[in-house]
């Protein structure tokens, strides 16, 4: 074998074993990428999928609710049936279908939220990038959840308010104003509760935004 055929083989070597550590370097360079845009992705979509949850929630919060939304809640949970808004106990029924798909419609998005922040979460490999103050998103849901019983127990109270003394009338009316702290929104000035929620925003926000450029 002459000089010449050695020197070519050694160089041929050489370029193969470049070639494999660029395709290497390459390789894992492509996978930090795509990991990088999964992230940025991820990171997004929990954002978004974070704030529509909150916005549903200050919907429900506020006491009011339109005549064709009570009109059209009455009939998806009355197999179609026109609402007798003359009827009181009927108008009541009525309010109280328009109050559940505002409630349905947080929990459909909660869902859609919970999806979304898990995947974050094992991509990142951080449990608890939601937790802020010992509390997640589901916390205050399971608040308003309980506040929600706590109104069907104080509204039926409220009915037997004639029957009451001074001192029980005293205590429901407490009860009512604690609920309401979490249920409405009576003056956003004054409301802890909201301004609460939106402090856990702000603190996701600022985490995933490290995520985010």
């Amino acid at each position: 074998m002459d000089v010449f055929s050695i020197i070519t083989g050694i160089i041929s070597s050489f370029v193969s074993v470049v070639t494999l550590i660029l395709v290497g370097v390459g390789l894992r360079i492509w996978k930090i990428q795509l990991k990088g845009e999964n992230t940025f992705k991820l990171s997004l979509d929990v954002l978004r999928e974070l704030k529509m949850t909150l916005i549903f929630i200050d919907d429900y919060r506020h006491p009011f609710y339109s005549a064709n939304e009570i009109d059209n809640a009455f009939r998806k949970y009355n197999s179609g049936r026109i609402p007798d808004f003359m009827n009181t106990e009927e108008r009541k029924l009525a309010q109280k279908c328009a109050e559940l798909e505002r409630w349905n419609k947080i929990i459909v998005q909660f869902n859609i939220y919970t999806d979304r922040i898990l995947r974050l979460a094992i991509s990142i490999n951080n449990y608890d990038i939601d937790l802020v103050n010992d509390k997640r998103l589901r916390d205050y849901l399971i608040e308003m959840g309980w506040n929600r019983s706590r109104k069907e127990f104080a509204d039926e109270e409220r009915e037997q308010l004639k029957f009451m003394n001074k001192e029980e009338r005293d205590k429901l009316k407490e009860e009512i104003l604690d609920i309401n702290k979490v249920l409405l929104i009576n003056n956003r000035n004054d409301d802890i509760w909201g301004k609460t929620l939106e402090q856990y925003f702000e603190e996701i926000n600022k985490r995933l935004r490290v995520y985010i450029k």
